[in-house]
């Protein structure tokens, strides 16, 4: 990953469910990052007949609602086994920090899916290392641990729906302050 700054934003009502990876694991193939490939020309030759680019463009377009369909069936009933959840006190799309009650090292990687409750549903994969553990005390979690996760492997569709998330969190509390009466200005 390059050395991007990304917003970070609070996002309470989100959960991460996660798994510690043993350290002689390969990385990039546990989660199916795979260097993306360009359509064979095969699939889309150049100056292709109107007709085949109508079909492909349609194929996509059902590809992406099959997409849609099974990430709500994922968010709404299916769930993967995960050894440990966590609630994410903030979010960025370069990593996360959560609350959790279980005991882990800095330096471990972790296996890390997080289920949007808003937005797009399907759920978000990434492989993330440990770079901070921090005592954290919350409502749910009255002693806890605040454990702070930098990507290491991410999808950038992934990447990119995290920063929308952000961004639509950070347009919520903003309208959420105008509402309530908070200028931060001072002016009236």
């Amino acid at each position: 990953m390059n050395n991007r700054e990304f917003l970070r934003v609070e996002v309470p009502e989100l959960r991460v469910h996660y798994n510690l990876i043993p350290e002689n694991c390969s990385i990039p193939h546990l989660l199916g990052f795979v260097e993306k490939r360009e359509p064979s020309s095969g699939l889309e030759p150049e100056g292709c007949d109107p007709v085949q680019e109508m079909i492909l463009r349609m194929v996509r377009r059902v590809e992406s609602k099959l997409d849609r369909i099974l990430g709500h069936l994922e968010r709404d009933g299916y769930r993967p086994s995960y050894e440990f959840q966590g609630q994410v006190v903030n979010i960025s799309g370069g990593g996360l920090s959560f609350a959790t009650v279980n005991d882990h090292a800095v330096g471990a990687v972790l296996e890390l899916c997080i289920f949007p409750q808003f937005g797009d549903p399907r759920p978000l994969f990434a492989i993330g290392k440990i770079c901070s553990i921090e005592p954290y005390s919350s409502d749910v979690y009255p002693a806890a641990s605040l454990v702070g996760v930098k990507f290491v492997e991410i999808e950038e569709e992934a990447r990119e729906a995290i920063i929308r998330l952000v961004f639509q969190m950070e347009r919520k509390r903003k309208q959420r302050d105008v509402e309530e009466g908070w200028n931060p200005g001072g002016k009236t």
